[in-house]
């Protein structure tokens, strides 16, 4: 019971979280438009510009649809009902994750914070595609158990769109609106707080279908 009531807690506040990160990236990005002006963009005075920010668009584009497809992936019960949905919104994710992968290489060199925010976007990049390719031939090779872990982990890794901005926001008001390195590093943080979130996670995760099966065996 207490495991269902905090899967539900903590589902809806990824949610919540999720959804303001969807109103930020709408409102900075589709309605104010690619300015040098809107936010981070601003730093981005060294960049060839117009190469740069169709790589962003294409990178945010694709990573917001597998942020949005992948929260679909973990309800047991719509998997059930829905398995050939279930596949078809998995392949969109994939996809997705892989394009805005490709975009997320050529973004990450000119990596906001120096030396530090090219290694964290090159991590984060490199966190990313690995558990999502290795889910995907997971359950090509029909290992749904492995599947669901390194799928997990993959959208651990995407979530990071969402725990970095709320990380960056105390990072950005303590330094006055200039992270410097900070920026990089608080990327670093976010991605190794989502992964540690992930693997406790699944860790419990095993052990409660364990206790569940000993349950079972006890009373057979």
């Amino acid at each position: 019971m207490k495991h269902h009531v905090g899967k539900k807690i903590g589902l809806g506040i990824i949610g919540l979280f999720t959804l303001i990160f969807f109103a930020y990236v709408i409102i900075q990005y589709f309605v104010l438009g690619p300015s040098h002006k809107v936010g981070f963009v601003s730093t981005k005075t060294n960049v060839p510009y117009h190469p740069w920010i169709y790589f962003l668009y294409v990178h945010i584009t694709f990573g917001s649809i597998a942020l949005l497809t992948g929260a679909f992936q973990f309800n047991k019960k719509w998997r059930q009902k829905n398995k050939t949905r279930h596949r078809t919104i998995g392949k969109t994710y994939v996809v997705s994750v892989v394009i805005a992968f490709l975009a997320g290489l050529y973004l990450a060199y000119y990596g906001t914070g120096g030396v530090t925010g090219v290694i964290g976007f090159y991590s984060l990049e490199l966190a990313w595609i690995t558990p999502t390719i290795i889910g995907f031939f997971k359950i090509r090779n029909h290992n749904i158990k492995e599947h669901k872990e390194w799928m997990f982990r993959s959208y651990a890794v995407t979530l990071t769109f969402v725990s970095f901005r709320i990380f960056v926001i105390p990072v950005v008001g303590i330094t006055r609106g200039n992270p410097g390195m900070l920026f990089g590093l608080t990327l670093i943080f976010s991605l190794i707080f989502n992964l540690l979130i992930a693997e406790l996670i699944i860790i419990n995760l095993k052990k409660i279908k364990l206790k569940t099966n000993h349950h079972l065996q006890l009373d057979n």
